[in-house]
């Protein structure tokens, strides 16, 4: 996350998140602390097949098809888990407070009947959400699937 767009989340008006966050055209997450969805922006339906309602409470790794969520001990429990890129971001800035900006990440996720690879750029920031609680923004860039 750039400076400027850090500036932009750090002083977002009280109340206002949604708002705000459905004003950006790159897709943005906001994640509690026990890894789950809370809310995201209008960007984030163009990525996944649900609508946004239906991502509040799901793990990223269900929401993006992850082969590895797919697995008897789902999303986040899995000897996988361990080295996913975007969790660890998350978590790592949840804990610390420090941000992470433009990680590269690979995802191998489920299309139709077959496995694919995808990349991106993420960020996180940690912020405080309407509830005065700690949340992460997971910020995605140059979302691309592999043939």
């Amino acid at each position: 996350m750039c400076e400027d767009c850090y500036s932009d989340v750090m002083s977002v008006p009280e109340g206002d998140l949604q708002q705000y966050l459905d004003g950006i055209d790159v897709p943005i997450l906001v994640v509690g602390g026990n890894t789950r969805m809370n809310m995201s922006n209008k960007a984030v339906e163009d990525l996944v097949a649900e609508e946004r309602h239906a991502i509040k409470g799901q793990t990223g790794g269900d929401i993006f098809s992850c082969v590895h969520a797919r697995l008897p001990q789902g999303c986040g429990n899995t000897i996988h888990c361990q080295g996913c890129t975007i969790r660890n971001c998350v978590e790592s800035t949840y804990a610390t407070g420090e941000p992470h900006v433009d990680v590269h990440a690979t995802l191998r996720f489920i299309h139709g009947a077959s496995e694919k690879d995808a990349t991106s750029l993420i960020s996180t920031v940690r912020i405080r959400d309407e509830s005065n609680n700690f949340v992460v923004l997971l910020k995605i860039r140059n979302f691309n699937v592999s043939d």
